[in-house]
């Protein structure tokens, strides 16, 4: 997708009205007061997070990716860009060329089709700077599939899936994961027959996996083939194999979603998202239509229409915990979509993509790279009492500790207790605060500091106090976000 500020239909497929009452009632789980049980919940009414270090889900390093955007990234400043992207924010994979200007790329001459929206003469890298400047392995292709979509003859199906044979045996020894098509679901805004987008987009899967998949053989390449899927309804993965055959699924390595929410999700959308809460139990959903273990989530980002347009730390906050969810559904790979603005004279909203060299780092980028750096290794379930804070847990190499907590707009000077379960962590490494001026907190970088924390003891269990938006000496007064790393005693189970 182009821009994440898109201007949306008010269409209400009537497949997601039935599931509306489920998913406002769960919209708790991320933005009012937790009930889940802790494991030793305190008697009192005082916040608690719990982590459970027991077991976790491993971090795949290619969740940290982001997208390209060709049109917005001249060629002769694209160096600069992947570099800036790889050193300091940390991004492990690139999406090529981008969102649907992929849908209007010419690959044979590093161009776009002069009709696209966003069309511009000044040439974008090529795929062969892609690949060199990110390595080999570390780049994802999205190939087009509109034109063939709207021509809708079986010629036009088999000319689409030729050019990205063609593709596969020029780059396949270079690019492991390819997709086919982005967002079918969109083509020509909201479709009007939505089944009937579905059963075209099915024919040319039909077309595009066989012939891939065949060139990959001729060269003995080995590459993973993603569907795309329209991630709100996850049972069209089982509507989908009515009309492809078991030999040509069963090629198919994995599924593609773009996931986009926030914390007031649907608001203008044609196909209104669920909550951040329940971003595994849908991708559990898709994996078990599907029967496909690999998802790659090439598009996902707290959607500025479902969260209220917010910008900077508060952005910042929820993407944090939307990275979370896609950890713990265990997501395969992600590109991250920086919520982008209108014009680049808007630059205060940008996040890693700024106009100028070097690129510059907004609010939700510096939360990217604290993820990057640190939330690796394998994420960890986490439970709030009593608070509207959030949080996120891994645990990494050298058996530390990471966990992160958003703080929000209403913990005012609120203290929290984070307990660990499953783990014997034997000191404070670090406590740091993300934080930001309220004139500034929805725009713009976030300032940085250390912060006092103190190990406590809390019914004959560690645990770690520190205070979230109290205001005043160089804090915030909301939207904070603290990150503690425990250190390990040697051993990693109780």
């Amino acid at each position: 997708m182009a821009l994440k500020q898109r201007t949306r239909c008010n269409v209400l497929s009537s497949r997601f009205v039935s599931s509306v009452q489920v998913v406002v009632a769960l919209t708790l789980c991320l933005w009012i007061p937790r009930l889940a049980c802790a494991a030793n919940p305190q008697a009192s009414s005082d916040p608690l997070i719990v982590v459970d270090a027991s077991h976790g889900i491993r971090i795949n390093p290619l969740l940290y990716g982001a997208n390209n955007i060709w049109y917005w990234v001249p060629q002769t400043s694209f160096d600069a860009y992947t570099d800036s992207l790889r050193e300091n924010a940390g991004v492990k994979l690139l999406r090529y060329p981008g969102g649907f200007e992929s849908e209007h790329y010419n690959w044979s001459n590093n161009t776009l089709d002069p009709s696209y929206k966003n069309y511009t003469a000044t040439p974008g890298g090529s795929p062969a700077d892609a690949i060199y400047d990110m390595g080999t392995r570390h780049v994802s292709f999205v190939m087009p599939t509109e034109a063939a979509f709207f021509a809708n003859t079986p010629e036009a199906f088999q000319s689409g899936a030729t050019q990205a044979a063609q593709l596969v045996t020029q780059y396949g020894g270079q690019v492991t994961d390819w997709e086919i098509g982005n967002e079918w679901f969109h083509f020509g805004g909201a479709p009007k027959n939505y089944n009937e987008y579905l059963q075209r987009y099915a024919e040319i899967v039909s077309y595009y996996v066989p012939a891939m998949k065949a060139a990959a053989a001729r060269s003995s390449f080995h590459i993973h083939v993603y569907i795309s899927s329209n991630w709100v309804y996850p049972t069209d993965m089982t509507t989908m194999q009515q009309y492809i055959t078991p030999a040509i699924w069963a090629q198919v390595d994995g599924i593609d979603v773009h996931v986009y929410t926030g914390i007031s999700p649907g608001t203008g959308s044609p196909y209104p998202p669920p909550p951040i809460s329940m971003i595994p139990s849908y991708i559990a959903q898709i994996k078990r239509n599907s029967g496909k273990n690999l998802i790659y989530a090439s598009e996902w980002a707290a959607d500025l229409n479902d969260n209220n347009h917010y910008g900077g730390l508060q952005n910042a906050n929820v993407m944090m915990q939307l990275f979370g969810q896609l950890a713990l559904s265990g997501v395969s790979m992600a590109t991250y979509w920086p919520p982008v603005a209108a014009s680049k004279a808007q630059a205060d909203t940008i996040t890693f993509l700024h106009d100028s060299v070097p690129y510059t780092v907004d609010a939700d980028g510096q939360a990217f790279q604290w993820l990057s750096k640190s939330y690796r290794g394998e994420a960890l379930s986490t439970q709030v009492l009593n608070s509207t804070v959030t949080c996120l847990a891994a645990k990494g190499h050298g058996h530390q500790l990471v966990v992160f907590v958003m703080s929000g707009d209403q913990s005012i000077n609120e203290t929290e207790t984070v307990q660990v379960t499953g783990y014997h962590w034997g000191k404070i490494v670090s406590a740091q605060v993300m934080w930001a001026s309220a004139a500034n907190v929805g725009r713009g970088s976030a300032n940085m500091r250390a912060i006092n924390a103190k190990k406590v003891n809390l019914h004959g269990r560690e645990a770690v106090q520190f205070t979230v938006n109290p205001g005043g000496n160089n804090r915030g007064d909301g939207w904070e976000i603290v990150k503690l790393v425990l250190g390990s005693r040697g051993r990693n189970k109780e």
